[in-house]
């Protein structure tokens, strides 16, 4: 999900990139298939039919509306735009499971990085944050290869595992448990406790449970509060160090 905001991102920047516009054309899903892809990377437009023709001139109203926004936006609401824009919060969070809303609030983060080249607004600001994404990505695919690291998953992922060592991050109220509204509240919360005995049961020797007094979310500063799920612990089986701000559990 997040190499489609990227490429959505890249082909506002260059809407003659067609290996990205293959890939947003599809994502989300539009309507636009492999055999219309086919036939505009042929130069046969004139043989699409009129569906085809009219979700095709959809998508590329959206590219025209994304490529005039990159000459003055600053990269991190240009993300929010990109977000909005290409039908990925309507796929992932308004029509999408428990697991696409999870795999959004990785595409929700690129907006806080890119919020640290907001001083350069405009397609210069954004190219530098595309130029650090894929660094960052490159540099991932040789990790891969890396047998020693470190290993992040979802607490779902890691149901059936076990550690010697596992930080649990984002003990925060809101954030987990995450902040639920109306009748589905209190069952979401149980729900969510059931995951954070899931996640401390994984490690073998030490846990550390981390949160951040200020976090950046969606690009804007936050103030945070414990979780509610840390006053279920004993204290006398944590050990606290308040870093910079910061508390380690």
């Amino acid at each position: 999900e997040v190499k489609d905001a990227l490429a959505w991102m890249r082909l506002a920047m260059d809407p003659s990139r067609e290996v990205d516009k293959m890939r947003a054309a599809t994502s989300p899903a539009r309507g636009i298939g492999a055999v219309t892809l086919g036939k505009l990377v042929a130069g046969q437009r004139a043989q699409l039919r009129a569906g085809e023709a009219a979700k095709v001139e959809q998508f590329e109203k959206i590219i025209a509306l994304l490529a005039e926004a990159a000459d003055t936006y600053v990269p991190s609401e240009f993300v929010k735009l990109v977000i909005e824009e290409s039908g990925m919060r309507r796929a992932l969070v308004d029509e999408g499971s428990e697991e696409d809303r999870e795999r959004f609030e990785n595409i929700e983060e690129l907006a806080s990085v890119a919020a640290r080249h907001d001083a350069l607004p405009g397609k210069e600001g954004i190219a530098f944050f595309l130029a650090e994404a894929a660094l960052a990505s490159d540099q991932d695919e040789l990790d891969q290869g890396e047998k020693t690291g470190v290993t992040l998953m979802t607490v779902h992922a890691a149901k059936g595992l076990e550690f010697d060592t596992v930080f649990v991050s984002g003990m925060e109220e809101g954030l987990f448990p995450h902040q639920g509204a109306g009748d589905e509240k209190d069952r979401d919360e149980e729900e969510e406790r059931r995951l954070f005995y899931v996640a401390v049961t994984r490690a073998k020797t030490r846990l550390f449970l981390t949160l951040a007094c200020v976090r950046k979310i969606y690009g804007s500063d936050t103030y945070a509060e414990p979780s509610s799920f840390l006053a279920d612990i004993d204290t006398s089986l944590l050990l606290q160090d308040a870093t910079k701000g910061h508390d380690f559990f």
